[in-house]
């Protein structure tokens, strides 16, 4: 049967991210936690001169039954499919997860037979990894060197049951294909083990890659070739690893923190890899098994974390490598309240916390605190009966509710203003950009100033999609109207004004492409099968 355009199913041409790196082999078929021989590359492996340039994004449409890969022309809207039967898909990173210039410039997808790379700057797909074992794929991603020729993607396989399950007995299979000069080797973590998380150096190559196992509560550290480099155990609770500001040149001088039992431990990279836990300085002990890391820090602030324990907050110095209480919160913790999330905002911590009715576990009423990072005061800024929806961009925090009139409202923070609540029905979402440079995020408002009358639907009525400064909040300009009622609209990610979008409105929910600059909607699916 002949393939869809586009694609070359045996293909020598591996598409590595916004490079096009020729004469790549087939992938090994052997197994084991140690690395598979590759094959040899075959053919020219010269790269093409390119500017990186993203021309083409990628989707996964169509029924359970009949999945399909549908690439976009960006310029000239066409869509056409590539490809049939992959199910699930996942971006390929480039520059460093945590890295200012992170982009994405492909995306990866699997079928129960393959593994396939698709380049969002030539449009070309190509098979990266022949299973041929028929089991349902559950998950994949990738990660890709600054050569952008080189990189790992990490495939999650059913099991024996050929279901995708998420308990602790679940026999799911997981692997890393790491492609490099023309070779595919293939290797699988030791033990029941799931991807954790993929470190980058400060030169954005990819330098460990951490697994945890979900029975002995151990964390295992690979290098890319999945060589053990190092083994943490715990005994109440699995260690979590996490960056500390962003990564220096070396492994002496790039930090990590360390959640192990009762403990929050600051240490080197060099020293993990040695020594493990040995040398660690503990910034924090006495926790609870609870503990938790409560802040998106890592991605947006390269100075604090806030440590969540019981409601008792603790800010973290990734700098000084420091630690000290912020705020207690833990009497509201103790009267059945949770702390969702903490943002950082300039000179404050942001703390959204939320209460559940006892009979269907809903949400019955919300807080959102600000503390200030320096004297540790804090602030009630908004309670409502309402869940909280929250976006951000590196300069603002969008909190997205419904009040006591059943009315959708924003209350929108700035690192260096006051808080203020919109006037008019509004509901904002964000969107990271994964083109490189440009803006970071891409923001976008619905508002709705039509009048309600007391039977009318908690939605935003015919509402407006605006296009909106990242930095400001202020509307550059109106998008398209809606000729429907929506609950929410939020983005999955942008490709600079092309956003994947998922909302809820009149016609249930439904995965979108909406074009900022140009004014469109499109409708792509209305399950829940994306690239995220």
């Amino acid at each position: 049967m002949p393939q869809p355009s586009g694609f070359s199913r045996l293909s020598a041409t591996i598409l590595t991210l916004s490079l096009v790196l020729t004469g790549c082999g087939e992938g090994s078929s052997s197994s084991g936690s140690s690395a598979a021989s590759g094959s040899d590359a075959t053919g020219d492996s010269s790269l093409p001169d390119t500017d990186g340039t993203i021309a083409y994004d990628f989707s996964l449409r169509g029924t359970e039954d009949n999945p399909r890969v549908y690439r976009r022309n960006l310029q000239s809207r066409s869509l056409g499919v590539v490809q049939s039967d992959d199910s699930v898909g996942g971006q390929v990173f480039a520059g460093g997860v945590y890295e200012d210039d992170l982009f994405a410039p492909a995306v990866v997808t699997a079928s129960p037979d393959a593994v396939s790379i698709h380049s969002r700057v030539t449009g070309e797909s190509a098979e990266l990894w022949d299973l041929g074992k028929g089991q349902e794929p559950c998950s994949v991603r990738g990660f890709a060197n600054s050569d952008l020729a080189s990189g790992l993607v990490y495939v999650e396989m059913s099991g024996g049951n050929l279901t995708c399950d998420t308990s602790v007995d679940s026999d799911d299979n997981t692997y890393w294909v790491k492609f490099e000069n023309g070779k595919v080797d293939r290797w699988e973590a030791d033990g029941k083990s799931t991807y954790s998380h993929v470190y980058f150096n400060g030169e954005g190559n990819i330098d460990l890659i951490s697994a945890h196992n979900h029975a002995d509560k151990t964390v295992t550290l690979y290098d890319e070739s999945g060589r053990v480099l190092q083994r943490l155990e715990g005994s109440t609770r699995k260690p979590e690893i996490y960056p500390m500001a962003a990564p220096g040149l070396t492994h002496d001088d790039t930090y990590v923190g360390v959640l192990n039992d009762d403990r929050f431990l600051a240490t080197t990279v060099s020293m993990l890899v040695n020594s493990g836990l040995s040398g660690a300085k503990p910034l924090l002990t006495g926790l609870s098994r609870n503990a938790r890391l409560a802040s998106r820090s890592l991605i947006e602030d390269d100075r604090y974390a806030v440590i969540d324990d019981g409601g008792v907050l603790h800010k973290v110095d990734q700098i000084n490598r420091s630690a000290s209480v912020l705020a207690d919160f833990s009497q509201k913790y103790d009267n059945g309240w949770v702390i969702d999330e903490v943002f950082l905002v300039g000179r404050k911590a942001i703390v959204l916390s939320s209460t559940y009715d006892d009979v269907d576990r809903l949400v019955s009423t919300s807080e959102a605190h600000s503390i200030d990072l320096a004297s540790g005061e804090v602030t009630l800024l908004l309670a409502e009966d309402s869940a909280f929806r929250a976006a951000r961009t590196d300069s603002l925090l969008f909190i997205n509710y419904l009040n006591s009139e059943l009315r959708y409202r924003t209350l929108m923070i700035q690192a260096a203003a006051e808080p203020l609540v919109t006037a008019v029905e509004t509901y904002y979402a964000t969107a990271q950009n994964l083109a490189r440079g440009g803006d970071r995020s891409k923001v976008f408002a619905l508002t709705s100033d039509e009048p309600k009358a007391i039977d009318s639907p908690v939605a935003l009525l015919n509402p407006e999609i605006w296009e909106v400064n990242e930095d400001t909040g202020s509307y550059l300009g109106a998008v398209t109207k809606l000729q429907y009622n929506c609950q929410s609209m939020d983005a999955l990610y942008a490709i600079n004004s092309h956003v994947s979008v998922f909302s809820f409105c009149d016609d249930g929910f439904a995965l979108q492409e909406l074009e900022l600059e140009r004014g469109w909607l499109s409708f792509v699916t209305s399950d829940y099968r994306t690239v995220n």
